[in-house]
């Protein structure tokens, strides 16, 4: 979590003296935050907000506002802002500020909820028309006392798919904004390279200007995958909180396209510097569990996730972070319920532009069975489920038990089905023991899996009970 310093009264006087171009009082807030913990909801909600008035100060973009106002109390400005203006908020001390939109609605705000905290950031206007900024009134505490704040209309950079592009952001703190065209289903991938430790990204649909996805502030991160639902333009915001170091970029913009990897034969991967990730794809099976696997011998730190183009969401991920760690996935179920996925694999460098060789594994596995003997599986942050199977008979009444042997008892469940048809499922919070009924329709196997609540971590015994 950032930190941000506090400016003394005194230091505060200087920036007045020597910061130019910004004369008389002005503010505005943001639909995009470069502090994800303060971002709210992306749909815009109805505030009471005062209507604008001759008692409100008109202000344009270039200003810089400051003041003095006693704790909880508020100050109002208002603003020209036309649909699709990029605007940023840079607050040089604490302040608590909200931005309103021509119709009433709540577009941003920061409450101080988490301390100290200066800037809001960058933020595209959805309308044309009126905006309301208000200063005060709503923050923790109720700050009250000095306060400054500058107001800049930032413009856009243009980049495509395949760009690596440099850039850097000053010791103004004021963000870059990038603009680039996408294709309804493309998925794509976007990545800041820098030395510094707490950059941002911010992701937003000019259509509608909805806030996409956005990063926690840290070292080089990045954004997918993304499913794009409808051709248009996106905005894509890099940020960089601190008020004084210069700090250069790089921003990665692509759309992988996923090469076949064949279960049982290991990939060459050769990482040359130059490229933001490589992408491959498979189909998985149902009641199939695999093992996915990396060998770089030391030559370069990787991570890698697993998705679904039905479901652009990392499903299993493993970046095991430090020199020499190589990631591994061990019994990852290869499908959904019984439904076959086409799956795919993003293997990325930790750190961008690194070079190195790797080897990369599928290996098809076969579930653990449970007709003899109890198993035990263990849930991790990686991975929170399992697959496993037994031979069931046509009208016998089975009982699964499943303990909690060490680690976390919330979200504890077990689901058990054949074919397309589900038997029995059962699940609850804070167990640590659960008991499944199953009744087999068919001879034959039946598939079982055991879940935790993700990114939790448990050791659980799975057993079968049968009448003698």
């Amino acid at each position: 979590m950032l930190k941000f310093r506090r400016f003394k009264v005194a230091l505060l006087g200087m920036l007045l003296v020597v910061l130019p171009l910004w004369a008389g009082a002005q503010d505005v807030i943001p639909t995009l935050d470069p502090m994800p913990f303060l971002t709210q909801e992306v749909v815009p909600f109805l505030v009471t907000a005062p209507p604008i008035s001759n008692s409100t100060e008109k202000i344009m973009y270039g200003m810089i506002l400051s003041g003095e106002m006693l704790s909880g109390t508020e100050r109002y400005y208002s603003f020209d802002g036309n649909a699709g203006d990029a605007v940023n908020i840079d607050s040089l001390n604490e302040t608590c500020v909200r931005l309103v939109t021509p119709n009433g609605a709540h577009l941003a705000n920061n409450t101080l909820a988490f301390g100290d905290y200066y800037g809001i950031g960058a933020a595209v206007l959805p309308e044309t028309g009126l905006y309301q900024l208000i200063i005060g009134g709503m923050c923790e505490g109720g700050v009250g006392g000095f306060y400054q704040i500058r107001f800049l209309r930032v413009s856009y950079q243009l980049i495509e798919y395949g760009d690596s592009v440099e850039g850097s952001i000053l010791g103004d703190r004021q963000p870059i904004v990038y603009h680039f065209e996408v294709s309804a289903d493309d998925i794509i991938f976007i990545r800041v390279k820098s030395e510094g430790p707490n950059f941002s990204l911010n992701l937003i649909n000019s259509k509608d200007n909805s806030q996409i996805a956005i990063t926690s502030p840290e070292h080089n991160p990045f954004i997918g995958p993304v499913k794009i639902t409808e051709d248009g333009i996106y905005i894509v915001i890099v940020s960089y909180p601190d008020p004084y170091i210069p700090m250069p970029f790089t921003v990665y913009i692509d759309r992988p396209v996923a090469q076949p990897i064949q279960f049982g034969v290991p990939q060459e991967v050769n990482f040359t510097g130059q490229e933001s990730l490589y992408a491959y794809s498979f189909t998985g099976g149902y009641g199939h569990v695999g093992r996915l696997w990396v060998d770089s011998d030391g030559s370069i730190d990787t991570q890698f996730l697993i998705f679904t183009r039905a479901i652009p969401t990392a499903m299993h991920e493993d970046d095991d972070s430090g020199a020499g760690y190589d990631p591994e996935l061990e019994f990852f179920p290869l499908s959904n319920g019984f439904l076959d996925y086409d799956y795919y694999i993003w293997l990325l460098p930790r750190t961008p532009g690194s070079v190195g060789h790797v080897e990369l594994g599928l290996d098809l596995l076969e579930p653990f069975r449970i007709d003899e003997e109890a198993v035990e599986v263990r849930t991790t942050k990686k991975q929170h489920i399992h697959y496993l199977v037994f031979e069931g008979q046509a009208g016998e009444s089975v009982e699964l038990l499943v303990e909690v042997i060490q680690g976390t008892k919330r979200g504890l469940g077990v689901n058990a089905q054949q074919g397309d048809q589900y038997l029995a499922t059962n699940r609850s919070n804070f167990v640590s023991t659960l008991i499944l009924s199953i009744e087999p329709i068919v001879d034959g196997d039946v598939l079982v899996s055991v879940s935790t609540i993700p990114f939790t971590e448990a050791t659980l015994r799975v057993s079968l009970m049968r009448d003698e």
